[in-house]
């Protein structure tokens, strides 16, 4: 594996084939829902033996247009990279081949500790160890190093390997991959295009204790657990000789017009 530390010089077509993976400096471990940290480096491997390993940030988008015309990008675990790198370049909703979730398909159910990794991947396809000890120093935000270079490296390289491995497990079943290209892809792009919802935990909270309050005065009122649609329903049978369908706030409003 040779790594090059400059922009790539290979010709893109439409036939080209690509495996992008990204290194992520001083993350929080407990929001790794909500992207933090800061960029370090992008590996891009073409399926050669040359590796280039992009560290300048304000290039990730000449980046991404240059790669753009590619058949596909090969990522394991596209959601988390591409969340990240949302957050520095735009990318546009295209074809990406996720080896862990194309894995997810190829082999869910049989193995009970949900072994999806990269690491698991290259153990079983490549029979290759890897050392996964140098992530730590990426999260502990370490000034970039030889051995911190080649990890990040090794990770495009090897992805675009279990890439290959995987097709022909594909090729040999003739598996059909539409639920991948249609179900699991397009799902991908639109939990990252979905925009959080805002809660009013504190109101939340005061709307609970309200209602609890408002139900148990009720029940003492009535003799009844309003919460209980079928108490509900028996109550109103035997009070007013009238059979509701349900309890939903809108059957019970329109009886309240007639009955106060």
């Amino acid at each position: 594996m040779n790594i090059l530390t400059e922009f790539p010089q290979v010709t893109v077509t439409s036939n080209t084939i690509v495996a992008l993976d990204i290194e992520v400096s001083g993350q929080d471990d407990k929001r790794l829902h909500r992207p933090t940290g800061e960029f370090a480096c992008i590996s891009i491997c073409f399926g050669g033996e040359d590796v280039y390993v992009l560290q300048d940030q304000s290039r990730l988008q000449d980046l991404f247009e240059y790669l753009n015309p590619a058949k596909y990008w090969i990522m394991q675990n596209a959601q988390y990279d591409v969340r990240h790198l949302r957050r520095w370049a735009f990318i546009q909703d295209r074809d990406i081949f996720d080896t862990m979730l194309v894995e997810k398909i190829l082999w869910g159910g049989y193995y009970n500790q949900g072994e999806f990794s990269l690491a698991d991947m290259v153990r079983r396809y490549l029979d290759i160890k890897m050392d996964k000890s140098v992530r730590d120093r990426f999260a502990y935000g370490e000034a970039m190093d030889e051995q911190m270079l080649r990890y990040a490296a090794t990770d495009a390289y090897l992805t675009y390997q279990v890439h290959d491995a995987q097709q022909k497990e594909i090729a040999d079943r003739q598996y059909d991959m539409a639920v991948y290209w249609k179900v699991d892809l397009p799902a991908m792009w639109s939990l990252l295009d979905f925009k959080p919802v805002h809660v009013n935990v504190p109101g939340w909270l005061q709307l609970t204790e309200k209602f609890d309050e408002l139900g148990a005065d009720l029940e003492d009122k009535l003799g009844i657990n309003v919460a209980s649609p079928k108490q509900v329903k028996d109550f109103i049978l035997s009070e007013y000789r009238k059979d509701i369908k349900d309890t939903k706030a809108e059957t019970l409003n329109a009886m309240s017009a007639k009955y106060p």
